[in-house]
Parts: structure tokens; C-alpha cells; sequence
């Protein structure tokens, strides 16, 4: 099949238009809510840094041999954004998530995560001049309540320096989010080559951090290479395809709010899996965000803007 033919057949693939876009979040965020409990895993079993280094180097190969085989073209249109997307999405982001698992849990870990989406407004609104509308300032002010009643910080965030590396982590991956708008905003370029090479910049930068931190020596197990193959073929190189499709054709605001799911699905997941029954705080958080959800959500599948 001719390159241009295959692009046309990708763009009308079960993603493409404002609802597979949503079903690409959907899918993504459930995905990433088993990651979860698959990194906290790996943690008793390799170094944090390792364990980015290997997840996202492994997870480039299945995007790289996916762009080749449906036409797209590897080469990017313009570097320097693909290249701080890697370092601050992947690289940073990454890196300082596995260092708070390795004494956080995953649960309280992954919600202060999702502070990226406040970081998001406020990083629009500092370095591109995208002034909030109301709307989105009322969605992200009644799911910024919910956050806090899930996250409790009145009972303690546990590890002060892991709330503060994942807090970090957040305001990396906002950054890396706007940069990936405006890329595909600007220069259209492939999703699934974008994904790869900007992992690819993330492990870049990730390895003389993996060299030169002591960290502890990988015990290779089948519960290892079970956590890592997880992570590497279904959170990192489906589930980033996946969200960087929604967010070619979403708002930022609407997909990184969308994203909340992630830590919602972890607190209910726990609860399933685990056996941590949540406090009621947790339980009013839970419908804090999903109302936010629904606020954000609601006229965009209406139509309007």
C-alpha cells in the first residue's frame, strides 16, 4: 500500500474525529491505572532508574516497527520540540515518578501525579497566552477539591520529599504535554513516530542518571519480566500512542482532566484488588472529579467549543 494511502487509512482509524479521541483517553487511562500497580512491583526488584531506562527503550521498538509499517514518516518536521517532549515527559517525569514509588505508595503516588492538569492551565496561560475559559476554571476548581479530599493531606502525604519529587513530576509533564500540542499543532507529524522518538530523547537523557545514581541490582524473576512487559508493551508503547492520538485532536485542558481517571481507577482498583477500603474523603473526592469530568467533557460532546 502507497505511504499516502496507508496515512489516509490511519487518520480514519477507530481514533480518529473528537469521539475515538475520547475512547483513545478512555483506553489509555485504563491502561495506566494496572501500570500502576505493575511499577510499585518492580520496585523490590530493580533500581528506579533502571527500570525507566529499560521500560522506555523497550517500549520505543514496537512504535518505531508500527510508524514503518503503516507509512508514516519517521523523520520529524522540526526536532527541538520532540526533543523537550523526551526530556520532560519521558525523561524527568519518569525518573522522578520511580524514585517517589520506591518509598511511596502507588496510590497516593499516582494522584499527586495528576496535578498536571492545574500545572497545565497555569503553564497555557504563562507561555502560549490561552486564557482559561470559565468553564474550564470551574471543572478544574471542583475536581482540584476532589484531589485534595482523595489525596487527605491533612492525614499526611507519607514521604515528604515523595510528594515534592512527584509534584515535580506533574509540572514535567505538563510541560511536555503543551509542547506535544503545539507540535502536532503546528507541524502535524506522524503520532506513532512522535511517540517513539520522544521516548527515545527520554532515555537518553534518563541513562547517565541510571550510571552514575547508586541504585540497587536488577533480580531478574518471572515477576519482573512480567511487571516490565506489562509496562513496556501495553502502558508505555500502546498507552502513550493512545494519548498523544487524543491530544492531536483534543483540548489539553479536556485531556489531561480526562486523565484523572487514572487515579480514580487506582483508589478503586486498590479497594478491588487490595483490600484498601476507602475513607470517605476518598469517596467525595471520587465524585469531586468525576463531576469535573463531566463539566469539561459535557459541551465539548455537544458540539461546542
Amino acid at each position: 500500500m502507497p505511504s499516502r494511502n496507508k496515512e489516509a487509512v490511519l487518520k480514519k482509524g477507530p481514533f480518529s474525529g473528537p469521539g475515538g479521541a475520547r475512547a483513545a483517553v478512555g483506553a489509555s487511562v485504563v491502561l495506566w491505572v494496572f501500570s500502576w500497580l505493575s511499577m510499585k512491583s518492580a520496585m523490590a526488584y530493580i533500581g528506579p532508574f533502571d527500570f525507566v531506562v529499560l521500560r522506555y527503550a523497550l517500549g520505543t521498538v514496537p512504535l518505531f516497527v508500527a510508524a514503518w509499517l503503516t507509512g508514516e514518516r519517521l523523520w520529524m518536521p522540526a526536532w527541538r520540540p520532540v526533543v523537550l517532549t523526551g526530556l520532560l515527559q519521558t525523561g524527568a517525569c519518569q525518573c522522578l515518578v520511580q524514585l517517589a514509588l520506591v518509598s511511596g505508595g502507588a496510590g497516593k503516588t499516582s494522584m499527586i501525579l495528576y496535578t498536571m492538569p492545574f500545572w497545565i492551565v497555569v503553564l497555557a496561560w504563562w507561555l502560549h497566552g490561552q486564557r482559561p475559559a470559565r468553564r474550564h476554571w470551574q471543572a478544574m476548581a471542583v475536581a482540584g477539591v476532589g484531589l485534595l479530599c482523595i489525596i487527605e493531606p491533612w492525614q499526611g502525604l507519607g514521604s515528604a520529599s515523595g510528594a515534592v519529587l512527584t509534584l515535580g513530576a506533574g509540572f514535567c509533564w505538563a510541560w511536555g504535554t503543551l509542547t506535544a500540542k503545539r507540535m502536532f499543532e503546528q507541524h502535524q507529524p506522524g503520532v506513532l513516530a512522535f511517540a517513539a522518538w520522544q521516548m527515545l530523547f527520554g532515555v537518553l537523557a534518563a541513562l547517565p542518571v541510571a550510571w552514575l545514581v547508586p541504585q540497587m541490582t536488577p533480580v531478574w524473576s518471572a515477576a519482573l519480566v512480567l511487571n516490565l512487559a506489562y509496562v513496556v508493551l501495553a502502558a508505555t508503547s500502546l498507552g502513550w500512542w493512545l494519548w498523544l492520538t487524543a491530544l492531536r485532536t483534543l483540548p489539553a485542558a479536556v485531556t489531561t482532566l480526562s486523565g484523572l481517571g487514572v487515579p480514580l481507577g487506582v483508589v478503586l482498583t486498590a479497594w478491588a484488588v487490595l483490600g484498601e477500603r476507602p475513607t470517605p474523603s476518598v469517596w467525595l473526592g471520587v465524585a469531586l472529579v468525576l463531576g469535573g469530568l463531566v463539566w469539561i467533557n459535557l459541551p465539548a460532546a455537544r458540539g461546542r467549543r
